[in-house]
């Protein structure tokens, strides 16, 4: 054990963001328990790793998919809940490496066809107000344990409805138009994006639409969790 973070530990303590056990900096707000109850994603679509009901995907039978692989990692439980909300508005930035971690073993295969990595962008108001972009800290560990590039490809445009608050449907027009490429983007490549939550893919689809657009071929991602949402209407 490192010994500042021994100190560390006694002078300010850190607890588990799941179960609230005392856990060591090392440990990274997961305690060994919670860590081992993780429930990983398996039977999934090829395609977008959404729920097969019936022979069929919920998520992209009948619907254009821009992006050409997508990976959830693990079930959106309530422990997988506890650890991003704990990150994303805990002002845990550290965590993206724990976070990473997780994905990293699961995100071998697209990572190693990949030639650079990006994230879904943030607003800038939404940025200021975390204090980071929770997709792009991940991405950048994901990028750094896989020896290849991070790269800002995207921008967020400060219009548009809240996801969360719409329907299945709903969720993939909300996203029309809502980003854009940089214009200092590379040359076109193929690409990892990372994203922390897959609930339809609206935002994962319309961003790997505008990468392709911009020749970026082709277009993997990566969500930290896959999660369900009740659908009105297709």
């Amino acid at each position: 054990m490192n010994p500042l973070n021994a100190i560390l530990d006694i002078v300010s303590p850190s607890w588990c963001v799941s179960c609230r056990r005392p856990v060591r900096r090392e440990e990274k707000h997961l305690c060994a328990e919670c860590l081992a109850k993780i429930n990983y994603v398996t039977d999934a679509c090829p395609v977008c790793s959404g729920e097969i009901v019936s022979g069929e995907c919920e998520i992209c039978s009948g619907r254009h998919i821009y992006f050409d692989k997508n990976i959830s990692v693990a079930e959106y439980d309530d422990l997988i809940k506890a650890l991003i909300a704990g990150y994303k508005f805990g002002a845990r930035k550290r965590m993206a490496s724990l976070i990473a971690a997780l994905c990293f073993e699961r995100a071998a295969d697209v990572l190693e066809n990949a030639l650079c990595v990006t994230a879904v962008p943030s607003s800038g108001r939404k940025k200021w107000k975390r204090g980071f972009n929770q997709s792009e800290e991940i991405a950048k560990e994901l990028a750094r344990m896989g020896n290849r590039p991070y790269l800002n490809l995207l921008k967020e445009k400060e219009s548009g409805r809240k996801q969360k608050s719409l329907g299945f449907t709903e969720r993939f027009l909300n996203v029309l138009d809502k980003y854009e490429l940089k214009k200092n983007a590379i040359q076109p490549c193929p690409v990892l994006i990372v994203d922390d939550v897959f609930t339809t893919g609206a935002t994962l689809n319309e961003c790997a639409r505008v990468l392709k657009a911009g020749g970026f071929n082709p277009v993997f991602s990566l969500t930290v969790a896959r999660a369900g949402i009740k659908r009105l209407e297709k």
